[in-house]
């Protein structure tokens, strides 16, 4: 797997969240649209974990991507429970702002890696 591959698995984790995220907008919290974006959820850590001991994370990390990946974490992972937890109990407008909130968080996350990582010359 390369870098180019990884990239391309995190933007399809992104795009699968959306595809969940706006399923159940639609549907009002289904169960089959929760487990959608559990599994994109799941995928971005998988793939980020995976990265990281495969050797193929960001050659030289430089602030922006330092920053994307904390704030990644502290937002996308730590938030999408709060969204189940919300969803576990039935309170389904603060379940679909914090979905709303996630995806914003993740858009912010992916545009920040790849500009770290592609918009910034390190010389």
């Amino acid at each position: 797997m390369t870098r180019f591959g990884v990239e391309l698995i995190y933007s399809s984790a992104y795009c699968i969240f959306l595809f969940g995220a706006s399923k159940s907008f639609h549907e009002n919290g289904s169960k089959p649209a929760v487990v959608i974006m559990t599994a994109a959820v799941l995928l971005d850590m998988v793939i980020s974990l995976l990265a990281q001991a495969l050797g193929l994370g960001p050659g030289e990390p430089n602030n922006i991507i330092l920053f994307a990946v904390v704030f990644g974490i502290l937002t996308v992972w730590c938030l999408f429970p709060v969204a189940l937890i919300c969803w576990r109990k039935k309170n389904m407008p603060l379940y679909h702002t914090v979905i709303s909130i996630v995806e914003i968080c993740w858009f912010i996350d992916i545009v920040a890696f790849l500009y770290g990582l592609y918009g910034i010359s390190s010389q």
